[in-house]
Protein backbone atom coordinates (compact mmCIF):
# COMPACT_ATOMS: atom_id res chain seq x y z
CA UNK A 1 0.00 0.00 0.00
CA UNK A 2 2.90 2.50 0.46
CA UNK A 3 4.42 1.40 -2.93
CA UNK A 4 0.81 2.23 -4.53
CA UNK A 5 0.26 5.72 -2.61
CA UNK A 6 4.07 7.08 -2.43
CA UNK A 7 5.82 5.76 -5.57
CA UNK A 8 2.72 5.26 -8.17
CA UNK A 9 0.20 8.19 -6.20
CA UNK A 10 -2.59 6.34 -6.53
CA UNK A 11 -5.77 6.81 -4.85
CA UNK A 12 -7.49 5.07 -1.68
CA UNK A 13 -10.17 3.66 -3.76
CA UNK A 14 -7.37 1.68 -5.75
CA UNK A 15 -4.83 1.57 -2.57
CA UNK A 16 -8.14 -0.38 -0.98
CA UNK A 17 -8.03 -2.56 -3.60
CA UNK A 18 -4.63 -3.39 -4.01
CA UNK A 19 -5.04 -4.54 -0.14
CA UNK A 20 -8.34 -6.20 -0.26
CA UNK A 21 -6.76 -7.71 -3.67
CA UNK A 22 -3.81 -9.34 -1.93
CA UNK A 23 -5.63 -10.63 1.30
CA UNK A 24 -8.55 -12.40 -0.44
CA UNK A 25 -5.56 -14.24 -2.57
CA UNK A 26 -3.59 -14.71 0.29
CA UNK A 27 -6.47 -16.30 2.24
CA UNK A 28 -7.18 -18.61 -0.52
CA UNK A 29 -3.76 -19.82 -0.04
CA UNK A 30 -4.14 -20.63 3.99
CA UNK A 31 -7.23 -22.60 2.48
CA UNK A 32 -5.16 -24.48 0.89
CA UNK A 33 -2.58 -24.44 3.29
CA UNK A 34 -5.16 -25.86 5.88
CA UNK A 35 -6.56 -28.47 4.21
CA UNK A 36 -3.62 -29.88 2.91
CA UNK A 37 -2.80 -30.29 6.12
CA UNK A 38 -3.09 -33.32 7.23
CA UNK A 39 -6.61 -33.21 5.80
CA UNK A 40 -8.09 -36.09 3.98
CA UNK A 41 -9.99 -36.92 1.19
CA UNK A 42 -13.25 -36.00 2.28
CA UNK A 43 -15.77 -34.79 -0.10
CA UNK A 44 -16.15 -30.70 2.15
CA UNK A 45 -12.70 -31.10 1.79
CA UNK A 46 -12.62 -30.81 -1.72
CA UNK A 47 -15.76 -29.09 -2.41
CA UNK A 48 -14.21 -26.08 -0.04
CA UNK A 49 -10.61 -26.19 -2.66
CA UNK A 50 -13.55 -24.84 -5.25
CA UNK A 51 -14.26 -21.44 -3.13
CA UNK A 52 -11.55 -19.88 -5.06
CA UNK A 53 -12.97 -20.83 -8.69
CA UNK A 54 -16.28 -18.97 -7.62
CA UNK A 55 -14.65 -16.57 -5.58
CA UNK A 56 -12.47 -15.03 -8.31
CA UNK A 57 -15.63 -14.04 -10.64
CA UNK A 58 -17.29 -12.23 -7.22
CA UNK A 59 -13.48 -10.15 -6.23
CA UNK A 60 -13.74 -9.16 -10.15
CA UNK A 61 -17.26 -8.25 -10.14
CA UNK A 62 -16.72 -6.37 -6.86
CA UNK A 63 -14.06 -4.45 -8.17
CA UNK A 64 -15.96 -3.89 -12.01
CA UNK A 65 -19.12 -2.87 -10.64
CA UNK A 66 -19.35 0.39 -12.33
CA UNK A 67 -19.18 -1.69 -15.74
CA UNK A 68 -21.81 -4.41 -14.12
CA UNK A 69 -23.79 -1.62 -13.38
CA UNK A 70 -23.76 0.37 -16.92
CA UNK A 71 -24.45 -3.13 -18.29
CA UNK A 72 -27.18 -3.18 -15.74
CA UNK A 73 -28.75 0.29 -16.84
CA UNK A 74 -28.13 1.43 -12.67
CA UNK A 75 -28.05 4.95 -12.25
CA UNK A 76 -28.17 4.63 -8.84
CA UNK A 77 -24.26 6.28 -7.40
CA UNK A 78 -24.65 4.58 -4.04
CA UNK A 79 -24.85 0.85 -6.28
CA UNK A 80 -22.48 1.65 -8.30
CA UNK A 81 -19.54 2.70 -5.40
CA UNK A 82 -21.02 0.43 -3.16
CA UNK A 83 -17.74 -1.37 -2.44
CA UNK A 84 -15.70 1.59 -3.12
CA UNK A 85 -13.04 -0.52 -4.81
CA UNK A 86 -11.19 0.27 -8.36
CA UNK A 87 -10.65 -2.00 -10.81
CA UNK A 88 -6.53 -3.18 -11.75
CA UNK A 89 -4.75 -2.70 -14.13
CA UNK A 90 -2.22 -5.75 -16.02
CA UNK A 91 0.75 -4.00 -13.73
CA UNK A 92 -0.57 -3.67 -10.42
CA UNK A 93 -2.34 -7.19 -10.85
CA UNK A 94 1.14 -7.83 -11.89
CA UNK A 95 2.78 -6.66 -7.96
CA UNK A 96 -0.50 -7.82 -6.65
CA UNK A 97 0.80 -11.68 -7.75
CA UNK A 98 4.32 -11.05 -6.93
CA UNK A 99 3.53 -9.93 -3.41
CA UNK A 100 1.21 -13.21 -3.17
CA UNK A 101 3.62 -15.49 -4.33
CA UNK A 102 6.20 -14.30 -1.95
CA UNK A 103 4.41 -14.42 0.90
CA UNK A 104 2.74 -17.83 -0.40
CA UNK A 105 6.17 -19.42 -0.43
CA UNK A 106 7.38 -17.98 2.41
CA UNK A 107 4.61 -19.48 4.36
CA UNK A 108 4.83 -22.67 2.72
CA UNK A 109 8.66 -22.63 3.14
CA UNK A 110 7.89 -22.03 7.37
CA UNK A 111 5.90 -25.14 7.02
CA UNK A 112 8.37 -27.01 5.63
CA UNK A 113 11.04 -26.01 8.01
CA UNK A 114 9.24 -25.72 10.99
CA UNK A 115 6.28 -28.46 11.42
CA UNK A 116 7.17 -28.74 15.14
CA UNK A 117 6.47 -25.41 16.08
CA UNK A 118 3.23 -25.51 15.37
CA UNK A 119 1.05 -28.43 17.78
CA UNK A 120 -1.31 -30.08 15.55
CA UNK A 121 -4.79 -30.67 17.33
CA UNK A 122 -6.46 -33.80 17.21
CA UNK A 123 -9.79 -33.79 14.43
CA UNK A 124 -12.88 -35.32 16.12
CA UNK A 125 -12.49 -34.12 19.56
Amino acid sequence: MLVSAWSWHDGPRTQRSLVLTTLVLLGWVTLWRALADGAGEQTRDRLLRWVPVVGLPVLLGAQNLDVLADLAGIENAGVRDFFELDALDPGRWAWVLGVTAIASSVLWRGDQCLPGMIKRGVRGR
